[in-house]
């Protein structure tokens, strides 16, 4: 499974990149500040990261047609099937927890705690720091998602809170993720020494570098703002009807 995300991730964050890149393309169209050169290694660009998108699609079909894959589900398949197959409610332990609301209610909590743990190390968090802190965010939003049927009406207003936040760290993740592109791209462009003005595509590279800090700079004051008594009562409520 974690072969296979790490290769969607590919895919996905190559997506992201060619339509932030495409946008940034068109708004210098619009801008009349683009010329033909640029428009080209542009276009050119575009047309490498397409072709490293086709060569990670590949590799996801032929892991998944692989018999490997077939094996693996097989085994998934006889788990789900038959693992509480023979097992009868009269086998739990009378003070065994055997319904999700048994163990919804601080599954949330717990998955909140280790997030609100992190509010004085966020004032200057790294880049890895935030990394890892979004997937605890990333926790507690499908915990609330997975849970949501049982839930109170009020966890809708709490998804929308963690949603907030993940869009936020997600803008900031594909700054990253951008940068790490880029930089190869420009380390083995050639053209580069050939070009007395400066090259578009590191002009763009600068900007994403500039919405970067702008991200870090300004996540603490987001932070405070989304993370509110608010928040928690939002949760409260709705693991009230648990």
């Amino acid at each position: 499974l974690k072969s296979i995300m790490h290769r969607l991730s590919l895919v996905r964050d190559l997506d992201v990149l060619m339509k932030n890149l495409k946008s940034y393309q068109n708004k210098l169209s619009r801008e009349s500040a683009i010329d033909e050169d640029d428009n080209s290694a542009f276009l050119t660009l575009i047309a490498y990261f397409k072709s490293q998108r086709k060569r990670a699609m590949k590799k996801i079909i032929t892991l998944l047609q692989s018999k490997d894959h077939a094996k693996f589900k097989e085994k998934i398949n006889h788990y789900l099937v038959t693992s509480f197959k023979n097992t009868k409610m009269t086998s739990f332990h009378k003070n065994s927890p055997y319904k999700i609301r048994h163990i919804a209610f601080s599954s949330i909590y717990k998955s909140y705690e280790v997030i609100r743990i992190r509010d004085e190390s966020l004032k200057n968090a790294t880049i890895d720091q935030l990394h890892d802190f979004r997937k605890d965010c990333k926790n507690l939003r499908y915990l609330l998602e997975n849970f949501q049927e049982i839930l109170g009406k009020e966890s809708t207003d709490a998804l929308a809170e963690m949603k907030k936040i993940q869009d936020y760290l997600g803008d900031l993740n594909d700054t990253e993720v951008a940068q790490d592109f880029l930089h190869y791209y420009l380390a083995h462009d050639a053209e580069l020494n050939k070009r007395s003005l400066p090259h578009p595509i590191a002009n763009y590279l600068s900007e994403v570098e500039n919405k970067q800090k702008l991200l870090l700079e300004g996540f603490p004051v987001f932070w405070h703002q989304v993370n509110t008594p608010k928040l928690r009562r939002h949760l409260a409520l709705a693991i009230a009807e648990l």
